[in-house]
Protein backbone atom coordinates (compact mmCIF):
# COMPACT_ATOMS: atom_id res chain seq x y z
CA UNK A 1 0.00 0.00 0.00
CA UNK A 2 1.45 3.32 -1.00
CA UNK A 3 1.51 6.34 1.27
CA UNK A 4 -1.02 8.22 -0.86
CA UNK A 5 -3.51 5.34 -0.54
CA UNK A 6 -2.93 5.26 3.21
CA UNK A 7 -3.56 9.00 3.55
CA UNK A 8 -6.66 8.71 1.38
CA UNK A 9 -8.03 5.97 3.66
CA UNK A 10 -7.23 8.03 6.78
CA UNK A 11 -8.95 11.05 5.21
CA UNK A 12 -12.03 8.96 4.32
CA UNK A 13 -12.15 7.59 7.86
CA UNK A 14 -11.94 11.09 9.36
CA UNK A 15 -14.68 12.32 7.01
CA UNK A 16 -16.89 9.41 8.07
CA UNK A 17 -16.25 10.18 11.76
CA UNK A 18 -17.10 13.87 11.26
CA UNK A 19 -20.24 12.91 9.33
CA UNK A 20 -21.37 10.63 12.19
CA UNK A 21 -20.91 13.47 14.68
CA UNK A 22 -22.89 15.79 12.41
CA UNK A 23 -25.67 13.20 12.09
CA UNK A 24 -25.89 12.88 15.89
CA UNK A 25 -25.97 16.69 16.25
CA UNK A 26 -28.66 17.01 13.58
CA UNK A 27 -30.80 14.30 15.21
CA UNK A 28 -30.59 16.02 18.58
CA UNK A 29 -31.35 19.40 16.96
CA UNK A 30 -34.41 18.05 15.16
CA UNK A 31 -35.57 16.33 18.36
CA UNK A 32 -35.24 19.57 20.34
CA UNK A 33 -37.00 21.52 17.60
CA UNK A 34 -39.97 19.16 17.47
CA UNK A 35 -40.33 18.98 21.25
CA UNK A 36 -40.07 22.78 21.57
CA UNK A 37 -42.84 23.28 19.01
CA UNK A 38 -45.04 20.57 20.55
CA UNK A 39 -44.06 20.36 24.26
CA UNK A 40 -47.26 18.53 25.19
CA UNK A 41 -46.29 15.48 23.12
CA UNK A 42 -42.73 15.19 24.37
CA UNK A 43 -43.35 12.08 26.48
CA UNK A 44 -45.23 10.25 23.73
CA UNK A 45 -42.69 11.48 21.19
CA UNK A 46 -39.82 10.00 23.14
CA UNK A 47 -41.60 6.65 23.26
CA UNK A 48 -42.53 6.64 19.57
CA UNK A 49 -39.96 4.91 17.36
CA UNK A 50 -41.61 6.24 14.19
CA UNK A 51 -41.23 9.85 15.36
CA UNK A 52 -37.59 9.30 16.23
CA UNK A 53 -37.09 7.60 12.86
CA UNK A 54 -38.63 10.60 11.07
CA UNK A 55 -36.39 12.93 13.07
CA UNK A 56 -33.33 10.90 12.13
CA UNK A 57 -34.30 11.00 8.43
CA UNK A 58 -34.66 14.79 8.58
CA UNK A 59 -31.32 14.95 10.37
CA UNK A 60 -29.72 12.78 7.69
CA UNK A 61 -31.00 15.12 4.97
CA UNK A 62 -29.64 18.14 6.86
CA UNK A 63 -26.22 16.56 7.32
CA UNK A 64 -26.03 15.27 3.75
CA UNK A 65 -26.87 18.72 2.38
CA UNK A 66 -24.22 20.33 4.59
CA UNK A 67 -21.66 17.66 3.73
CA UNK A 68 -22.24 17.97 -0.03
CA UNK A 69 -22.01 21.75 0.31
CA UNK A 70 -18.65 21.43 2.08
CA UNK A 71 -17.34 19.10 -0.62
CA UNK A 72 -18.20 21.51 -3.43
CA UNK A 73 -16.83 24.64 -1.71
Amino acid sequence: MSFSTFYLLVYADLCFFVKQIMIFWAMMTMHNLVTSIFPEIEFQYLLSPSSFYLTSILGQFLVTAAYVGLIFL
